[in-house]
């Protein structure tokens, strides 16, 4: 072997090297005798000891390198300590403020759009100006864009940020790319196959069709590109992100005359270039943090990792298809006059539901300070309790899974009378023509009041779906939410066929209830048996 500068630092720098090579081989030593062994067997000589390290022989430099490595062990274990004061320090309160300050971050690039269309009347891909023909075909490309993504958002999430937990970045990024390449193939799919479709069965017009799958790509690859974001615990970029690209927007529309669609158009493609710049040097620059042991893992085989996510991947896509099947079935619902696509744009149905779903927002954004709460008091409680008072344990969570059910509700309830008494605030303004049509309509108050109901159920059956995905348990979530959807789509058929278009409505009540109601009893299954559900995941 080849000599180094006999100085200090290049002997600091030998050493370094020599305890991550020990390190790579055996991890952590039984003895000093071990260490000598990795030493030789990487090639280590008495002359490399002395001549390198300025050690006797290679016996010698194992006593050194092995003290290095307990040293390091009693560092590691001094900064769990310090981590561990912290965290009891850190009081109930200022927890809840954290995590919910969190789960709300989450809401606002929506608050943001909706904000843009208050100032502005035009968000990143809504106009309140639209007619009702150009609300019908940019909402169904919207709606689209979440039924075809979910199941890819939610595998991203999932993988992603299990990853991420145990600090392999490395193969983080690797999942999240192979899945958006994945859910980009299956986009571009899609919409070849819908407009193929349309052109045997014409249903909407070509320029129609078309028009409306340009909003269906980019929103589409819009999700999937900021689900990487926030597996990078990056919420807030894209909140801004998504608020920059009103920028183009505003510009096409204040000083060129290419019209809404272009302007949509130029905002969306110029926020996906932005998130996708920054999802990927953020990604790549954390990957290269990665410790060299875990860079040398591999992902698991497609079919494989087709099978570990499939249970997350269906849910995505069930999840948006009980949240908006409702509107499909009342959009298709006959009226006294026949509207002239199949799908036709309810604006006075979707108004109630976009009220109602700014109180879903508020509750959501609980969710996240809860599973960190279960998280956070998963060991404690472990360590209170010996292993013949497991019923202690048991009884702890059910307490806590009661206490924070009442809790989801109740918070629920007063976001819902919040976001009531808020937005009739603006009722003052009926000079406003866009206030004074939004108030217009009974129907909007009916379907606000339903749906405000319904989500109220799916928070309780979120809620529910946390621990089961918190302790790998995704059937159970699958096993509510399937029957749930299917509950929604039939009563919504029957009540908007044999009574009017606005009762369709009542099947996203019904679902959310049926979501509610099955979920919530298989949770009680799940924390009468939490040790085996807690041992059973790992």
């Amino acid at each position: 072997m080849q000599n180094r500068p006999d100085t200090a630092t290049s002997i600091e720098e030998e050493t370094e090297r020599a305890v991550t090579e020990v390190r790579g081989i055996i991890g952590k030593p039984i003895d000093s005798w071990a260490v000598a062994a990795a030493l030789e067997s990487l090639g280590y000589r008495d002359i490399d000891a002395v001549d390198r390290f300025k050690k006797r022989n290679v016996f010698d430099l194992a006593d050194h390198i092995h003290a290095l490595i307990l040293d390091r062990k009693d560092d590691t274990r001094k900064k769990a300590a310090v981590t561990k004061r912290r965290k009891k320090s850190e009081g109930k309160f200022r927890r809840f403020i954290r995590y919910y300050g969190k789960g709300a971050v989450t809401a606002m690039p929506m608050m943001g759009q909706i904000a843009c269309i208050l100032v502005l009347r035009y968000s990143l891909w809504a106009w309140v100006d639209f007619t009702e023909a150009q609300a019908t075909i940019v909402a169904l490309g919207t709606l689209l864009s979440f039924i075809v993504t979910g199941g890819f958002i939610q595998s991203i999430g999932r993988e992603g940020i299990r990853l991420v937990g145990s600090e392999n970045y490395f193969l983080a990024e690797k999942i999240c790319w192979k899945l958006v390449e994945q859910g980009t193939i299956t986009v571009l799919g899609v919409g070849v196959l819908v407009f193929v479709a349309n052109l045997v069965i014409p249903l909407y017009d070509t320029r129609l069709t078309l028009v409306s799958l340009m909003y269906f790509v980019l929103l589409s690859e819009l999700w999937l590109y900021s689900s990487v974001a926030v597996v990078l615990s990056r919420p807030m970029a894209v909140f801004v992100i998504t608020l920059a690209g009103i920028v183009p927007v505003y510009c096409v529309m204040e000083y060129t005359s290419f019209g809404i669609y272009i302007a949509h158009w130029s905002g969306m493609g110029f926020a996906l270039i932005l998130i996708m710049l920054y999802t990927m040097i953020v990604f790549r620059r954390t990957a290269e943090k990665t410790i060299p042991e875990l860079k040398s893992g591999r992902l698991p085989k497609p079919s494989v990792r087709a099978y570990l996510v499939a249970p997350y991947f269906v849910y995505g896509v069930f999840y948006f298809l009980n949240i908006f099947v409702d509107r499909f079935v009342s959009w298709s619902a006959p009226s006294p006059e026949p509207p002239p696509y199949i799908f036709w744009f309810r604006t006075s149905y979707e108004l109630g539901l976009d009220w109602a779903l700014i109180s879903l927002v508020f509750t959501l954004a609980l969710l996240e300070y809860i599973i960190h709460e279960f998280s956070h008091f998963q060991i404690p409680a472990q360590k209170a309790v010996k292993c013949l008072q497991v019923e202690d344990y048991i009884g702890f969570f059910r307490r806590f899974y009661k206490k924070f059910l009442f809790l989801v509700a109740a918070i629920a309830v007063i976001d819902i009378v919040l976001t009531y008494f808020g937005v009739m605030y603006f009722r003052q303004f009926n000079e406003i023509k866009e206030v004074r049509e939004f108030f217009s309509s009974p129907i909007t108050y009916l379907v606000f009041y339903a749906a405000s109901v319904g989500y109220l159920f799916i928070a309780i059956g979120l809620y529910n779906g946390l621990f089961f995905f918190t302790l790998s348990r995704p059937e159970f979530v699958l096993r509510s939410i399937i029957p749930a959807t299917a509950v929604n789509l039939l009563v919504a058929l029957i009540a908007s066929r044999c009574i009017h278009f606005e009762y369709g409505v009542l099947g996203l009540v019904a679902g959310g209830a049926t979501f509610a109601a099955i979920s919530t009893h298989y949770a009680r299954d799940f924390f009468r048996n939490l040790d085996y559900y807690y041992y059973a995941a790992y």
